[in-house]
Formats: structure tokens, C-alpha cells, sequence
């Protein structure tokens, strides 16, 4: 009997082992169920501007458009370009940064797409394809009204994608839980030479920023009677990182009002002095 006694507690923790062997396993199957969190920092994705700004990109980079034609970036520069990165399957963001660019260009006073400059929206999603370029430029509504030297496009390797956005600090990721493509949302400026010039954050994608960006990026190259106007343009505006803008230059216009208030009090000063020495002159 005494055998017995002792095998009953034994039975109870095996029982009771058991039990919690199971409620684990259970918890262990339902979280593998679950997708998993993502734990990645969305500002981490920001770019680091001053860092990147210079970069020149490769002029062979090789595209295909909507159409099927091939081509390479080489026959983009020559004038500022544009370039959005985006993916074409996106029902979110990118529509609504190309549209919004699509705006700021058609409310340019002082440049026209194509002939002063070029834009490029390139997928970095390599599951998009020709069809899913013209679904894209079909649902942002561009067919209505044309889009003159805009370009949209898959790259024709894909392996040149996350080589080409590491090199310009262009970060993205896949949420496995909203199935979405995580990435900055900026408008790139590429100078004439190929060279990234600013970027612009897609919040304060407006005409003026945009007209002032390829100013700065194709400097030696404005032309025409507008020349003078628009280095003075250039000068009385700089970026501010921090408002991810282009503002008044403050500290010109403050040297500029000091410098003429210097120059006004000189000659104020001579004035007088000729005045006074006038009147010596004429008492003696």
C-alpha cells in the first residue's frame, strides 16, 4: 500500500507535465500562425542627405519602359532629371507622390517636361512588369493630359536595384505584415552630369522647390534672357535641410541691409563733413 501512496504524486506531476507540454505546444503553433512583428525603425529609412548629395550614377544604368523599348540613363541627361522611386502594384504612396508631381509640373512657370527637363519613375519592386506599368500610369490618370518627358520603367537587370539605391542611400523593406513595401518617399533631383543634386521630400513637392532644385543642379547651364533672374533666384534661396525646403536666405538679406546701411551712413557722414567743411571755408 505504501508503494502505492508514494506512485500517486509521480502520476499527478507526469499528468501535470504533460498539461503544460501541451498548452505550450498550443501557443507555439497559434504565434507561428501570427505574422510576425516588425521591429525595424521606419526613421532608420530616412536619407542621410549631406552624405549622398554628389553621388554620380551610372550612365549605362539600362531600362525598359512601358512600351518594351530599352534605354539607358545616359539619354536622360544633358538636363536636370527627375526620379521617383515607387513600386507599380503600390495602391498607397506612390500614386499619390507621382500625382502630386504631376501637379507641381503642371503649375511650373519656368520650365516645361522635356525640353528643359526629364522625369523617371523606376520600379524597385522586381515582380513588376510592362503590365503593371500601364495599370500604374492608367490609375494616376497621366493618359488624359499626357506627360511629355516622363518616363516610367522596370530596370532591365534586376539585380542593379538595391546596388543602385545602397549607392544613393535609398533604403526599403518588405512588411511581411501589411505586405507593403516600407521605403522614403522623396523626389530625387539629378543634375545635367548625372549627379544626385537634392532631394526633395515628397510633403513639400511644390513647383518653386522643384524650379529652384534644377536652378542649383544645372547652374552653369541656365540659358537664355531668364539667366539673370534665375541666379538671382538661386542666390536669395537656399535648402534647409530641416524644413526640407527652399527659404529665404536669411543671413544674405541681413549682410545685403547691413552692407547698405554701412554705405548710406558713409556717405551721409561725407555729406555733413563737406557741409562743415563748406561753412569753415566760408566764415573765413
Amino acid at each position: 500500500m505504501s508503494a502505492n501512496r508514494k506512485s500517486r504524486p509521480w502520476s499527478a506531476r507526469c499528468t501535470l507535465l504533460a498539461a503544460a507540454c501541451t498548452l505550450l505546444a498550443f501557443a507555439a503553433h497559434a504565434d507561428h500562425g501570427r505574422a510576425p512583428e516588425s521591429h525595424i525603425d521606419v526613421n532608420a529609412l530616412a536619407i542621410d542627405e549631406p552624405k549622398f548629395l554628389g553621388t554620380p550614377l551610372e550612365e549605362s544604368l539600362a531600362f525598359i519602359g512601358e512600351g518594351g523599348e530599352r534605354f539607358r540613363l545616359k539619354e536622360l541627361l544633358g538636363k536636370p532629371l527627375l526620379l521617383l522611386f515607387s513600386y507599380y502594384s503600390c495602391d498607397g504612396s506612390c500614386p499619390t507622390v507621382n500625382r502630386r508631381l504631376a501637379e507641381a509640373i503642371a503649375n511650373m512657370e519656368r520650365f516645361r517636361p522635356g525640353e528643359d527637363f526629364h522625369v523617371l519613375t523606376v520600379s524597385f519592386d522586381r515582380k513588376d512588369t510592362l503590365a503593371d506599368i500601364r495599370q500604374f500610369v492608367q490609375t494616376l490618370g497621366l493618359e488624359q493630359r499626357g506627360y511629355r518627358g516622363w518616363r516610367f520603367a522596370i530596370f532591365a537587370d534586376g539585380t542593379d536595384i538595391k546596388r543602385i539605391a545602397g549607392e544613393i542611400g535609398y533604403r526599403y523593406f518588405w512588411s511581411v505584415r501589411d505586405r507593403v513595401f516600407v521605403h522614403p518617399a522623396a523626389l530625387i533631383v539629378v543634375s545635367p552630369e548625372g549627379r544626385v543634386a537634392r532631394y526633395l521630400p515628397a510633403a513639400s513637392i511644390g513647383p518653386r522647390d522643384i524650379e529652384l532644385a534644377m536652378i542649383e543642379s544645372g547652374w552653369n547651364r541656365v540659358a537664355g534672357s531668364e539667366r539673370v533672374l534665375d541666379i538671382l533666384a538661386g542666390v536669395c534661396f537656399s535648402y534647409s535641410y530641416k524644413d526640407g525646403r527652399y527659404v529665404l536666405n536669411a543671413p544674405l538679406f541681413i549682410a545685403a541691409g547691413s552692407l547698405t546701411l554701412g554705405v548710406v551712413l558713409l556717405i551721409l557722414s561725407f555729406s555733413v563733413f563737406g557741409r562743415f567743411r563748406k561753412k569753415e571755408r566760408d566764415s573765413a
